[in-house]
């Protein structure tokens, strides 16, 4: 970074307990624009041993949304998924708050997401395009992932040979999954989303609960899928056909929780009010 037209911005002081005083800075930088760029932040403790930087990140980590991390680091709703955190239900609470409510560690939690990749990409900030990437980005593509997985099960229970290498149920799952979400996503699609594009300002408690509802059941469908298939864990001597199928259900699974989490964090507060849903 070139120390010409990089500075030190100065912030506010505070004390910490029994710690020397600590003094916000953060680096700028002008942007094509003319403006100021934050580069980057850092708390600076003056002391007798010289100065130490400590990253504002690391130590703010434990205090960012849920639905926030989510979005700015790559493969974190992964993680939340590896510690049975619903990030979809919950996106408006804290990460301290989402890992005492599920009674794991913050510091492995916040560990485990401190080494993630910043995301280069975000979903549209207008309501508008949300609606049209959601519908765009996920509904066909759900369709086409669960009905291949249901057709891929159901060839894989009718082979004598293999039928045995499946969890019993698994395709009626499925197929029940689909029923679910077809009817979830036509309601969105023909009467949800319209209502949100012609009436922006309008409030549309009742729809936009119902479709929180349908998500809940959709989850359960989820969480019953990865228990069924053993957290879609791929036996060692699965043959090419199971290993394609748990990797569709994993997939699957990912992608809508991913979905859910773009609807109730970041579309629905438009109309149900910040944190409606965070409990």
């Amino acid at each position: 970074m070139n120390s010409t037209w990089c500075r030190f911005k100065k912030g506010p002081s505070f004390y910490l307990p029994g710690a020397f005083p600590l003094q916000m800075h953060q680096m700028t930088a002008p942007n094509a624009r003319g403006g100021q760029l934050t580069a980057f932040k850092a708390f600076l403790c003056d002391s007798f041993y010289g100065v130490a930087f400590i990253g504002a990140a690391e130590l703010s980590i434990k205090h960012q949304l849920v639905r926030d991390l989510v979005g700015s680091l790559v493969g974190a709703s992964d993680i939340f998924r590896r510690y049975d955190i619903d990030f979809y239900r919950i996106g408006g609470l804290t990460l301290w708050q989402a890992a005492a409510r599920q009674a794991v560690s913050v510091d492995l939690l916040s560990a485990d997401l401190s080494g993630l990749p910043l995301n280069p990409a975000s979903p549209p900030a207008s309501m508008m395009g949300l609606i049209t990437f959601i519908d765009t980005r996920y509904h066909n593509v759900h369709r086409k992932q669960v009905l291949s997985a249901i057709r891929l099960a159901k060839a894989i229970q009718l082979s004598p040979k293999f039928a045995h290498t499946i969890p019993l149920g698994l395709g009626n799952l499925l197929t029940l999954l689909f029923d679910t979400l077809e009817d979830h996503q036509l309601h969105e699609e023909e009467e949800l989303f319209p209502a949100m594009v012609n009436s922006p300002q309008h409030t549309l408690t009742f729809p936009v609960y119902r479709a929180v509802l349908e998500h809940d059941e959709i989850s359960d469908q989820l969480d019953t899928l990865s228990r069924l298939t053993g957290g879609y864990a791929i036996p060692e001597t699965a043959h090419r056909c199971v290993r394609l199928l748990y990797a569709l259900c994993s997939s699957l699974d990912g992608d809508l929780r991913l979905h859910m989490h773009l609807e109730n964090n970041l579309l629905f507060p438009h109309f149900i009010g910040e944190g409606a849903l965070a409990s």
